[in-house]
């Protein structure tokens, strides 16, 4: 494996000021396009870049489910573009205490299981692994490929996050893994963010399914002028907790080509989850709708 040692070039200030921004090819001198260790300059891992390391059996039948799991959203705020995020205005003309990026739709989905929140205070199934449970199911194995590469080439960071995740309830641990949960974003060019609800000191880990022919769409760490050329089925383990990271542009006929990324995490909050019977009593307190009380994990 190629090892790249990198030093950070923006100061605080500076990385405030991007946050929200577009990558651009002026924000990295770097492209790594093969397998690579890039550590910084106290000696930790940045993130671990390998190629090919989906079988193209699985990619090939986790694209569709991965596909559909994509849909239309105006929940991602900070990632979709500077300054993005607005207050909902009501049909009666009140403002909402709901945030979201109104103006701006894009294509993106949460599979595995999600934690407490404000408004859905208990943990639970995403809606599309619950209602389609097929298909995720044809998604866990990239999933568990990630996994594997997370083991494999960040081996103590990978120690410490399975230990929490195996000590965290089991009816929302992606089985067999390090993981909670997954983001999927269809032809998304992310603004420059970071995915501060992650598991603080763990990392995430991203392949992509890809159709058609485009070009760019680079993973960049503008913090330390650095990219990544990530390819169908390459897979990059990385530390987007507190690395700032955004997509540079996609090029593409649009309808000729689909670049599907998967990002792969373990949510803070999950460490928090009772059991599946627990949290359903929760939510029955609340007075959330329940549509299906026991899940049978199939995951395995």
């Amino acid at each position: 494996m190629n090892i790249i040692n990198v030093s950070k070039s923006l100061d605080a200030q500076e990385t405030k000021e991007i946050i929200g921004n577009f990558a651009q090819k002026k924000d990295y001198d770097i492209l790594v396009n093969k397998e690579t260790l890039a550590i910084d300059e106290n000696g930790n891992e940045l993130f671990s870049f390998i190629p090919n390391a989906i079988p193209n059996d699985i990619a090939r039948k986790a694209y569709k489910p991965l596909f559909k799991a994509a849909k239309h959203t105006n929940n991602r705020n900070t990632a979709t573009k500077k300054n993005a995020a607005e207050y909902l205005i009501k049909k009666d003309g009140t403002v909402s205490n709901t945030r979201g990026v109104y103006s701006q739709e894009i294509l993106s989905g949460i599979v595995g299981y999600f934690d407490r929140y404000v408004r859905t205070p208990f943990c639970r199934l995403t809606s599309y692994t619950e209602k389609e449970n097929e298909n995720w199911q044809k998604i866990v194995p990239v999933i568990k490929k990630i996994d594997e590469c997370y083991s494999k080439y960040c081996p103590k960071t990978y120690k410490m996050q399975k230990k929490i995740a195996d000590s965290s309830s089991q009816d929302f641990v992606i089985k067999n893994t390090a993981f909670t949960t997954g983001t999927v974003n269809r032809n998304w060019q992310t603004a420059y963010h970071r995915d501060a609800a992650n598991l603080d000191g763990g990392m995430a880990g991203m392949t992509v399914v890809g159709s058609g022919k485009y070009d760019g769409g680079y993973l960049v760490f503008p913090e330390y002028r650095i990219a990544v050329d990530i390819k169908s089925t390459d897979v990059i383990i990385m530390n987007n907790t507190h690395l700032v990271h955004g997509n540079t542009k996609i090029i593409g006929k649009l309808g000729t080509y689909n670049r599907i990324s998967l990002v792969c995490y373990f949510r803070q909050g999950m460490t928090k989850c009772g059991t599946m019977i627990e949290e359903v009593e929760r939510a029955k307190k609340h007075g959330a709708y329940i549509s299906r009380e026991i899940h049978d994990d199939k995951n395995s």
